[in-house]
């Protein structure tokens, strides 16, 4: 994930206090593929109401009243509730995040305890840049399978150019 075209941190989310693995791994994840998410903290934005809404977007049941949720060591809620916190040092800590040293102090971490278990799971994601949108809007991949024979043809065209021509041989016919 901290590899993606344009990413500046990975985002990491620690789902934990949930009734089993499954569920806490599905809504890690869908706060981490949420596209709000992700360009909150690319800007910087501590907006915890599009966690929480990505969390909800998972489809597994919460009671918002128990939850706690914490941008890196900031509280943002307590039990449900807005805890005080100065938004200014979050948005330094995302910050300073997506200025690290790569894959040392480059992660932006979310943590969110259901409090309905003791079942834990993360996910993995990056930010959403200008710049991720500019590369993946710019280049097309053309998939050819030939047939009988074994062979596929994998083409990356970036800005009309050639970037990858890929030939793939499967030795092994079934």
């Amino acid at each position: 994930a901290r590899d993606g075209e344009g990413a500046n941190c990975l985002l990491e989310v620690l789902v934990e206090g949930a009734k089993n693995n499954s569920d806490a791994i599905k809504m890690a994840k869908s706060i981490c593929n949420s596209s709000l998410v992700k360009t909150a903290i690319h800007g910087c934005d501590p907006n915890w109401g599009r966690i929480i809404s990505a969390a909800g977007n998972s489809g597994i049941d919460f009671i918002l009243d128990i939850v706690d949720l914490y941008i890196g060591d900031f509280q943002i809620l307590k039990k449900g509730k807005l805890n005080k916190y100065d938004s200014k040092k979050v948005a330094n800590y995302m910050q300073t995040r997506m200025n690290g040293k790569y894959l040392v102090e480059d992660i932006v971490s979310i943590a969110l305890n259901l409090n309905s278990g003791s079942e834990k799971g993360t996910a993995w994601g990056c930010d959403l840049s200008k710049k991720y949108v500019e590369i993946n809007s710019e280049y097309t991949t053309w998939f050819k399978s030939i047939a009988g024979q074994g062979i596929i043809s994998i083409v990356v065209l970036y800005n009309g150019v050639i970037k990858l021509d890929l030939y793939i041989i499967n030795f092994f016919f079934f």
